[in-house]
């Protein structure tokens, strides 16, 4: 049994049965001849199984091999003349933040102040 595969425009393979139909999803298709017969189908199905596998195998390989860091360029900053310019340059910093990040860093701040001045106050000795 003959059947046409074509690519589509999200880049999957598509089984087609006409190379009509397989013409107007990509015009360099390729034709793919699949037995009918039991023996000849088996072996088809293994084929594709044994692709399948060496593909999934080959790529848990890599990823034990590659670990998937992000990396992170460090960017230069500008150099800062005057404390307005390194004041302005700070708030626009942190104007550019995700707001989750500036509510984190202020909370940990806060934290830093509370553990630095104790509270309640310690009572003064009376002289």
């Amino acid at each position: 049994m003959i059947f046409y595969v074509a690519v589509n425009q999200k880049g999957f393979r598509q089984v087609c049965k006409t190379q009509a139909e397989a013409k107007t999803i990509d015009k360099d298709f390729i034709q793919l001849d699949i037995p009918t017969d039991k023996d000849g189908l088996r072996d088809a199905v293994q084929e594709l199984l044994t692709l399948v596998d060496a593909a999934v195998a080959q790529q848990s390989q890599e990823a034990e091999i590659k670990p998937q860091r992000p990396q992170i360029e460090p960017q230069a900053l500008p150099p800062v003349q005057t404390p307005l310019q390194f004041r302005e340059m700070v708030e626009n910093q942190w104007q550019n933040q995700p707001l989750a990040w500036r509510i984190d860093l202020m909370m940990q701040t806060a934290e830093e102040c509370r553990k630095a001045v104790p509270w309640p106050p310690k009572s003064q000795p009376d002289v």
